[in-house]
């Protein structure tokens, strides 16, 4: 039996479009898309049968437009091949997708064409630039105009839980049982299944804000075990802006942390940040360069790079290298920012640029994925923050990151997401997911865990991509990143279940100071103690 193919390529023989057609279908079949490409099928006694067959068994028929395929259309030679292949689409009523290469362009005038292909120029087509060069790959314009999925890929796209050693609707009653009866730990752990989305009462994976609100303020005035994880999580909640009926506030998020901070890696890293522009606290040189190097035994990028940018800020630059040559090769922005030390001579005694060092750094960061709209960011940023008596203005943050974004600026890609996911102006998961998916194809360290949580959650779901972006995460060493990567190993969600890269993968998250996993790994050590 034939097998059946999702997408049929339709091109012109010896001509410019094999070729290219070639390079489409095997980047579709590396997406994990079923291709009908075979052009040794020509010679073959059945071709007609078995292109037939394929045709109308497909869902998508892209067809190749060079030249001399137009011209062949234009002809009517009814003993084209592209010609019949095209015709039976129409009749199978096949989505037809045109690639038009080389600038060739579509008839504006019906009559150019003969009357049964007149439909053709009436088709939304794609135009190729230069494909001479084959640079240029139409393919993500393609994949959103195709309607076949890659089925590969897909297969645990609405997996909720197929780990067959761990219920997850009865671990959250049982746990919710437990908090209600005033259990700390249960507590914490509720709260958190209630932020990250694990289930609700309808066994949903949803996020619920104002439940994780009321458990985490529970167990804040409690001051008692637990208390500090919980201040750590509150902080989160009020810098973002999501606690219930509170406007985001700053300084309420650095009290939090602040109490948090005695247990919390994670707090400790948001203080030195906030002390080191005064955001929700005032500025001092000398306890922001204490609350920086109290991060640094995680070995954290992210917490290297804040020490060393505050460094710069203060003059402090042979240190501030120091610390970038330490995160080079895993943290792509340390590239930029050291060559912009090398590019203005701060480097060396006396100062002398030295624009060989910074052309090498500048094009390291440019090849591990960062780029730069730098004026339009750090505005943005200005409005965004709002500190030191410049008034927050979101809307005008929000459209310069949009330019810069636009421009391909990295960092205001993540933080449009951001803004968009938390609804500083405007709650759009759609626009979210774009542009943190903008900032993770860039390299951005964080979009690709908010991607991995935005595509858990009911009006995104898709498990398989949230699998891939917490896959990227956690390689990043994002700590949230690998605790999530974590839970979806552990339940089974986009993946097969594996409890022990899921253990491998918490315990690496609670090392950089992510204190969910603990009870993650307490969990696991419970399920092998009765298996």
């Amino acid at each position: 039996m034939e097998q059946k193919k999702d997408i049929f390529i339709s091109y012109k023989d010896n001509d410019e479009g094999a070729f290219f057609a070639r390079q489409q279908a095997e980047a579709l079949e590396r997406l994990n898309y079923s291709v009908y490409f075979n052009p040794n099928e020509h010679k073959s006694a059945d071709f007609t049968e078995k292109i037939a067959f394929a045709v109308k068994n497909c869902k998508d028929f892209v067809l190749i437009v060079s030249q001399k395929c137009l011209d062949a259309l234009k002809s009517g030679n009814e003993r084209d091949w592209v010609r019949f292949e095209l015709l039976t689409a129409r009749a199978e009523g096949k989505n037809i997708i045109p690639l038009m290469l080389n600038g060739v362009k579509m008839p504006s005038k019906f009559e150019e064409l003969p009357q049964e292909l007149t439909f053709l120029p009436k088709i939304d087509n794609i135009e190729v630039l230069k494909p001479q060069q084959f640079e240029n790959s139409p393919l993500s314009e393609l994949i959103g105009s195709i309607v076949s999925k890659a089925e590969k890929n897909d297969i645990f796209r609405d997996d909720f839980n197929n780990n067959a050693l761990y219920d997850v609707i009865a671990d959250f009653e049982e746990t919710k049982k437990r908090a209600e009866q005033g259990e700390a730990k249960a507590m914490y752990e509720l709260a958190n299944m209630y932020f990250y989305g694990y289930a609700d009462e309808n066994g949903e994976s949803k996020r619920s804000f104002p439940n994780a609100y009321k458990w985490l303020k529970t167990l804040s005035d409690l001051n008692g075990e637990y208390s500090s994880l919980a201040n750590a999580m509150l902080a989160k909640m009020h810098y973002r802006g999501v606690v219930p009926r509170e406007k985001q506030s700053f300084a309420k998020s650095y009290e939090y942390h602040k109490k948090a901070s005695v247990e919390s890696e994670y707090s400790k890293q948001q203080m030195a940040y906030m002390l080191s522009i005064g955001l929700g606290c005032a500025f001092d040189f000398e306890e922001t360069e204490k609350a920086y190097l109290a991060t640094m035994g995680n070995n954290d990028n992210i917490a290297v790079a804040g020490l060393a940018n505050f460094y710069i800020r203060y003059g402090k630059f042979k240190k501030a290298a120091d610390l970038y040559e330490q995160i080079l090769h895993t943290f792509p922005k340390a590239a930029y920012d050291l060559g912009c030390l090398y590019k203005i001579g701060v480097l060396s005694d006396p100062p002398k640029p030295d624009y060989f060092k910074a052309a090498f750094y500048f094009q390291h960061a440019i090849n591990s994925g960062y780029s730069n709209a730098e004026v339009h960011f750090q505005l943005g940023m200005l409005y965004f923050h709002g500190c030191n008596g410049f008034f927050c203005d979101f809307k005008i943050a929000q459209q310069n990151f949009e330019i810069a974004a636009d421009a391909g600026h990295t960092a205001a890609q993540y933080l449009l997401g951001y803004m968009y996911e938390h609804g500083h102006n405007e709650v759009n998961l759609e626009k979210a997911i774009h542009y943190h998916t903008l900032a993770a194809d860039n390299g951005d360290a964080l979009s690709p865990t908010h991607l991995s949580i935005l595509y858990q959650l009911p009006e995104c779901k898709n498990y398989h991509k949230a699998f891939h972006y917490a896959s990227i995460a956690a390689k990043n060493g994002e700590k949230e990143g690998e605790f999530v990567l974590g839970n979806l190993y552990f339940f089974g969600r986009g993946c097969e279940a594996d409890v022990d890269k899921a253990y491998e993968l918490y315990k690496r998250a609670w090392e950089h100071g992510c204190d969910q996993a603990q009870f993650m790994l307490e969990k696991i050590e419970k399920i092998n103690q009765n298996h």
